[in-house]
């Protein structure tokens, strides 16, 4: 059974954007799915509740699919970063279809967004992805994020905090063994204009792209 975690900031934006997630899930979604919220501390970033999806999946079926959300946006709500969310999420929760099809294949991750040329060919820009569990099984324990472990209980410099939000994107899904992403051909901009724009503007600023050619395009 597919199984959907989702990270829950607890900001009134956060709580509100996790509503509408919660409900398009349930709208999309036809297939049966367990859903996992995690609604964290002021001081806690998506690495709570990575570290609890990691835990739960080394008791889990290999080949149980898993779907990876957050509330993109809760802490900076912009429209930009709206319509970002909104493109993830029709992407990975309306066409989850697709995406179980994909990791059917054979692929460890699939989602959208990689390789964008601001961003790295070994991450999904946003953080939104679809796994298995056994995938999952083959991270390593420790995923090298300094200064972190689930028991701490006061908030940290903005510094480290800032830190530990990148770790979620740029230490995490990309670390197990036989990573082999896939990532859907941009880009549907319908609704999402002032997103692309952002985008583009990133594109201009960045001369220098990073890209290994890690990421797959088999459609």
């Amino acid at each position: 059974m597919i199984r959907v975690y989702h990270h829950i900031y607890p900001t009134k934006d956060g709580l509100e954007i996790s509503d509408k997630q919660r409900q398009r899930l349930y709208e999309k979604i036809l297939q049966p799915f367990e859903y996992f919220p995690n609604i964290v501390k002021r001081h806690q970033t998506e690495l709570w509740t990575l570290k609890m999806l990691q835990n739960d999946s080394k008791e889990l079926n290999n080949e149980t699919p898993i779907l990876y959300i957050h509330t993109k946006g809760a802490t900076k709500p912009t429209l930009e970063r709206q319509q970002w969310r909104e493109y993830m999420e029709r992407e990975l929760i309306d066409n989850y279809k697709f995406h179980l099809d994909i990791l059917k294949k054979g692929f460890s991750t699939s989602g959208v967004l990689m390789g964008i040329p601001h961003w790295s060919s070994k991450i999904y820009g946003g953080n939104f992805w679809w796994t298995t569990a056994g995938y999952i099984k083959t991270l390593p324990d420790d995923l090298g994020w300094k200064y972190w472990n689930p028991n701490i209980i006061e908030s940290p410099s903005k510094d480290i905090f800032g830190y530990w939000i990148s770790c979620a994107e740029l230490q995490f899904i990309n670390q197990g063994i036989n990573f082999n992403p896939y990532t859907i051909p941009f880009f549907n901009i319908n609704g999402v204009e002032q997103f692309v724009s952002l985008i583009k503007k990133e594109m201009e600023e960045n001369k220098n792209i990073h890209n290994d050619n890690i990421t797959k395009n088999i459609l």
